[in-house]
């Protein structure tokens, strides 16, 4: 004997939630739309100073990070040194993908100086941290695992011509360091 029917006798009828079924999927979902910041940052090649834009997108789905924007290996090993930092201050990690955004992208970028603006757009973008000022400031510092910011060489400040010259639109260029 077949079994023959309709389409309709297989699909399942439609769901019409109720309002505090409604109410209960927009929390839901509004805590896992990824949000994006925005933190420049500075990089030096030879004499010439050169801005950086550090976009970190905090998403959802598996947590793993992905940094673009030509990284050298020690701007790829800031994705450890910023995790153990955020977790050592008393910061959460954003669970979930993030993406890490080295602007411009055709140019190499080098050294430790960017796990402070890395820092920074994480906390900003799983929102655990203010972000009204960032637009007004330059990051640029090597995090410690105890979540300290050391000294980096080659800072566009230790050159007094590229600080405010290269940078106008910033309230602030300043080398900030816990042994300073």
């Amino acid at each position: 004997m077949s079994r023959q029917g309709k389409v309709s006798d297989f699909v399942a009828p439609p769901i019409n939630p109720t309002s505090h079924q409604k109410f209960a999927l927009s929390v839901f979902f509004a805590h896992k739309v990824p949000m994006l910041s925005r933190v420049m940052s500075a990089a030096v090649t030879g004499i010439d100073a050169y801005a950086v834009e550090v976009e970190v997108n905090c998403g959802y789905g598996e947590t793993f990070i992905v940094l673009v924007g030509l990284p050298d290996a020690a701007v790829k090993e800031s994705k450890e040194r910023v995790s153990t930092a955020m977790s050592s201050s008393g910061y959460k990690f954003p669970m979930g993908k993030s993406t890490i955004n080295l602007a411009p992208a055709d140019v190499k970028k080098e050294g430790p100086s960017f796990d402070l603006p890395i820092a920074l757009g994480m906390l900003a973008a799983s929102e655990q941290i203010e972000t009204d000022m960032l637009d007004h400031f330059i990051a640029v510092g090597e995090l410690a695992l105890t979540g300290g910011v050391g000294p980096v060489g080659n800072l566009p400040t230790r050159h007094p011509r590229h600080s405010q010259a290269k940078f106008p639109s910033f309230q602030a260029v300043k080398a900030i360091s816990d042994q300073s």
